[in-house]
């Protein structure tokens, strides 16, 4: 959809052509459904008979647009295709999105001019790289399972600084879903150092020729014995005291999870789980599950404290594992909470609803971390501000020992 903010053409002045102010409603419109917000640039005039004829008849310039239009026809027109614009951006502004629109002329007219950005952009991402190369490493890689229907759980480590066809691919398809939900690293594709010695679960469709999801895994004391503490991604978010390595040892580190949109509404959630749970009955010894859930940068922070409150209320650990690198300082987040904290069913039914009003859903792994486990058995360490990825994030520690008792069935009984 292309918009038009100022809603009607420019007048003519001493010093050019002068664009009316524009009216916020298409940030509403972009951060109400989490769109991408390109600018672009339109260099062109009309004659100086329809500028004359605006400024002392309205009405008689708006009957001579499809003429000025035709006097177009056949021409080249220059036009600047910008960056798409991070919606965090506008977090600062509040509720001021006349102040927002403002800030939004002005960088378009900053970088139709080859000047700097004035917001916060997002590089796009790369095209689709060739498939034969990442069919071929798949190929090569052990299978966990195969499913009545043509797709396959694979299980894939690179090890090796090389270029991977198979790790470029889970970068893309990454940062395409997080951005999808206000996250992402903003940049063409979320990959990091940890890409290279972890595990990583992954559900192939040879007839879309598609990944359709993945999850990265790794034992942790595996990790630890290899690469020390900085081996493991959750650390780069909280720093583990000494007392947390007895328990950590015991842990398989979850996390950077992603299902392709046209698959989320199928059986591929329930299938990597699979996998995952398949991987850990490798190591029975393994005690835990650890991962860093999100919370995307985009959700108005009344709908972050929301789920933070909650889970302090419910999920908080008396465990002194950990310190968050940048702590959220979202003020007076347990002031007025509208949570009793007695009575978890009913508390949970208010979140949802409370969210579900402000036109939100609470993440799965959210979800999942609450459902899945019984009473005692999930809990969260501690939450951050992760800059990098635009969202805050919330350290989950979870016993496989309490994991309820359908699960069990599901996924660990053979």
């Amino acid at each position: 959809m292309i918009i038009c903010p100022a809603g009607k053409l420019a007048n003519w002045s001493l010093s050019g052509l002068q664009e009316h102010k524009w009216n916020p409603g298409f940030l509403q419109l972009a951060m109400r459904n989490n769109a991408a917000l390109v600018p672009i640039h339109i260099t062109g005039a009309n004659s100086k008979i329809y500028y004359l004829t605006a400024t002392f008849w309205r009405q008689l310039s708006n009957m001579m647009v499809i003429r000025e239009a035709l006097r177009h026809h056949g021409k080249t027109m220059k036009i600047n295709i910008g960056q798409q614009i991070a919606l965090s951006s506008f977090k600062e502004y509040n509720k001021d999105l006349s102040a927002a629109a403002n800030v939004c002329l002005t960088h378009l007219q900053s970088i139709a001019k080859n000047g700097p950005a004035m917001l916060d952009t997002i590089a796009p991402q790369e095209l689709e790289p060739g498939k034969k190369e990442l069919i071929s490493a798949i190929e090569e890689c052990e299978i966990l399972r195969q499913f009545e229907d043509g797709r396959k759980l694979v299980i894939y480590r690179c090890n090796t600084n090389r270029t991977s066809p198979i790790i470029d691919e889970l970068g893309r398809l990454r940062e395409r879903c997080y951005r999808d939900i206000g996250a992402g690293t903003g940049n063409d594709r979320d990959n990091d150092v940890f890409d290279e010695s972890y595990y990583h679960i992954i559900l192939w469709d040879p007839s879309d020729v598609e990944i359709l999801g993945a999850y990265r895994v790794m034992p942790v004391g595996e990790q630890l014995a290899q690469h020390g503490v900085t081996g493991l991604y959750s650390n780069s978010l909280f720093k583990y005291h000494d007392n947390a390595y007895s328990c950590l040892e015991k842990c398989v580190e979850i996390g950077r999870g992603f299902i392709q949109k046209p698959y989320q509404k199928s059986k591929v959630l329930d299938y990597l789980w699979q996998g995952i749970f398949d991987f850990i009955k490798r190591y029975p010894d393994y005690k835990y599950l650890l991962g860093v859930l999100t919370i995307p940068g985009t959700f108005p922070e009344k709908v972050q404290k929301l789920i933070i409150s909650f889970y302090n209320i419910y999920f908080s650990s008396t465990a002194d594992f950990c310190t968050p690198i940048a702590l959220f300082t979202a003020e007076n987040v347990q002031d007025d909470t509208p949570f009793c904290g007695e009575d978890f069913r009913a508390d949970w039914s208010m979140l949802n609803h409370l969210l579900r009003e402000e036109g939100y859903e609470l993440p799965w792994p959210f979800k999942q971390s609450a459902k899945w486990f019984s009473p005692g058995g999930s809990s969260i360490l501690a939450f951050t501000k992760d800059y990098s990825f635009n969202s805050i994030a919330g350290l989950n520690l979870s016993s496989i020992d309490k994991l309820n008792e359908s699960y069990v069935k599901h996924y660990l009984r053979d």
